[in-house]
Order: structure tokens, then C-alpha cells, then sequence
């Protein structure tokens, strides 16, 4: 695998397929570009194809394609996802022409009030460049509303944006490469500091017994 790699994390029915989907549509090289769902997902979309998780690690038919310069990752959320976000560290480290563009978020907001939404929500932002809400309504909005500044006011780098069903995609802002994330577990191991790197990250670091020191929990299975 080579080119750029963008991992899209999502609750269900947060658009996020069909936004990724109008990019590959809408761009002149969409051939390309490669969308990579989750097992058993199936959308009326282009093109895509299923991941398959072996022993801890994603499995790609279509890995081996020689013209495909951008891949788009759809981890899912019925899994474990710091498992998920270590194999994708693994799948970066085993191919050195493939290199993070961004991890995005896609967020339905009528999943916010979740009895579990915080500590979900909390791990995303740890790892997220933006989050893009989508099915804001009057019902919803305050709560929308508290999280979004939850995270400025913990100082997160993160964007924040709603996506509006009467306006047009920012796909440009989505999809930018420039990083806003506040983990560094992806930065070169040469640049890191030594409580910087990825078995010291709060959401991936194991304690003796096995369990993570902070847990995602998964709230969509």
C-alpha cells in the first residue's frame, strides 16, 4: 500500500460512507481512490471493499493495488477500537509509502445523548483531526452544543463542524491533511518523546492485568 491513508471513525448513520462516497465521485482520479468498509457492511455506493480483521490486524483484498493512491478506512464500531487504531499503527509501520492524511470523525448527533456517549465521545476526540456531526435538530442541538465546547475548553486542536443537509459539503475542510489531532501516537517514533509514544498513549496503554488504562467503550454492537 502506498499514497495517503485516511482513517474514518463513525456512530451509525452519520453519513459518513456517503460524504467519502461524493469525494470518490466528484474527483477526477476517483480511480485512484479506495474506500475500505467494515465486514458485513454493505452500501450503494461506487466502489468499495471489505476489510477482513486476522489475529488483531486488517486484512485488504485490494491491498496489493498498484494504482490506488488514496485509502479511506472505515474502522467499525462494533469492535474494540483502540485494537483498530493499533493496527492501523501496524499498517503504517509495514508500509512506508502509506502515510496518515487525517482521522475523521463522523458523529449522528441523535446519538449524543447515549447513556455511554461520554467516555465514547472523549476517546474519539483523543484521536480525531475533525469531528463532523451530522442530523442536528432543536432537540439535540444543546447537547451538540455541550460537547463541542467540551473540547475547546480542554484545549483540544480538533475541528468541530455540522454538516448541513441544505448546504454543500466542505469536503476540501474535511479532508485536509494538516494534522489538529492531540494524540501523537502517530508522529515519526524519531520526533517522539518517550511518553509520547503509542504503548504510553492513555487510551492504548495496557496496565498489568491486561486492560487498557483508559477504555473506549463499544455502545454500538
Amino acid at each position: 500500500m502506498k499514497g495517503l491513508l485516511y482513517l474514518i471513525i463513525g456512530t451509525p448513520n452519520s453519513d459518513g460512507i456517503s460524504i467519502i462516497s461524493k469525494h470518490d465521485e466528484q474527483d477526477k482520479e476517483a480511480d485512484k481512490s479506495q474506500i475500505l468498509l467494515p465486514p458485513q457492511t454493505s452500501e450503494q455506493i461506487c466502489s468499495y471493499s471489505n476489510w477482513k480483521w486476522v489475529e488483531g490486524n486488517f486484512f485488504f483484498e485490494s491491498s496489493s493495488d498498484e494504482e490506488t493512491e488514496e485509502w479511506f478506512l472505515f474502522l467499525s464500531n462494533q469492535f474494540n477500537l483502540a485494537d483498530q487504531l493499533e493496527a492501523s499503527l501496524e499498517l503504517l509501520n509495514t508500509n512506508s509509502s502509506l502515510e496518515l492524511a487525517r482521522v475523521i470523525s463522523f458523529v449522528n448527533c441523535d446519538d449524543l445523548d447515549h447513556e455511554n456517549i461520554v467516555e465514547w465521545m472523549d476517546g474519539v476526540a483523543h484521536f480525531s483531526d475533525i469531528l463532523c456531526f451530522s442530523n442536528r435538530t432543536n432537540a439535540n442541538g444543546q447537547k451538540l452544543n455541550e460537547f463541542i465546547e467540551r473540547y475547546k475548553s480542554m484545549h483540544y486542536p480538533l475541528e468541530s463542524i455540522i454538516l448541513s443537509k441544505r448546504k454543500s459539503i466542505p469536503l476540501n475542510q474535511i479532508l485536509s491533511t494538516i494534522p489538529r489531532r492531540i494524540t501523537h501516537i502517530f508522529e515519526p517514533s524519531e520526533l517522539l518523546e518517550d511518553n509520547d509514544s503509542p504503548d504510553q498513549d492513555c487510551y492504548l496503554k495496557k496496565m498489568p492485568n491486561g486492560n487498557r488504562c483508559r477504555s473506549i467503550p463499544i455502545i454500538f454492537s
